[in-house]
């Protein structure tokens, strides 16, 4: 539940898919998961250790052609040796959002971030992968001072690591944590947590 000065008259709609584990996958790859997701007005998605599993060049001709659609994001990924695909990927977005009761613009920004896992689980090149919590603090700072309100992190680390994150993530310097303003959805493999800053 959102505070009220946090009441939303749209939803922000984000994504969070597997491109592996189906038939239809096997068979047609990510050409046929970005024709299903490019339509359905998703704000942002993040990536999971399966959009690695074909190699990075098709995880960067996946991005190519949802990103007409919406932005792909994760924070927690060194990206210099692979600039293709680093030129595709931000760590977070930024988007007003209307209040319910009419007021000024809510600013909500939406940060991705991916298991380090991932790099004994698929095929990732030359990507690094760096330690959640310490890159989703260094993100939310960089939102905090931008003025956004409320931070979506859309997380693809698992249940314990979410609650970690939850946990530990804060900013040098503040004494409060997140979780008395945090909201976490878990969806099996997929979870979201809702910082609120105040």
């Amino acid at each position: 539940m959102f505070p009220p000065q946090c009441c939303f008259a749209q939803n922000v709609q984000f994504s969070l898919f597997s491109l592996q584990g189906t038939v239809w996958y096997s068979m047609f790859k990510w050409r046929v998961v970005a024709q299903l997701v490019s339509p359905m007005g998703y704000t942002a998605s993040s990536l999971g250790n399966h959009e690695f599993d074909d190699g990075v060049s098709d995880l960067v001709a996946f991005l190519d052609a949802t990103d007409p659609a919406f932005p792909t994001v994760a924070c927690n990924l060194d990206l210099s040796r692979e600039p293709e695909l680093r030129r595709r990927m931000r760590g977070h977005v930024v988007r007003p959002v209307p209040r319910a009761d009419g007021g000024r613009d809510v600013l909500v920004g939406i940060v991705g971030y991916v298991t380090p896992e991932t790099k004994d689980l698929a095929s990732t090149g030359s990507v690094v992968f760096l330690d959640e919590v310490e890159a989703l603090r260094r993100e939310v700072g960089e939102l905090k001072r931008k003025g956004v309100g409320v931070i979506v992190a859309v997380g693809h680390s698992g249940y314990r690591t979410d609650l970690k994150i939850a946990e530990e993530v804060r900013l040098k310097g503040e004494k409060k944590k997140f979780p008395p303003h945090c909201c976490c959805c878990c969806f099996c493999h997929q979870s979201v947590a809702v910082f609120t800053i105040q």
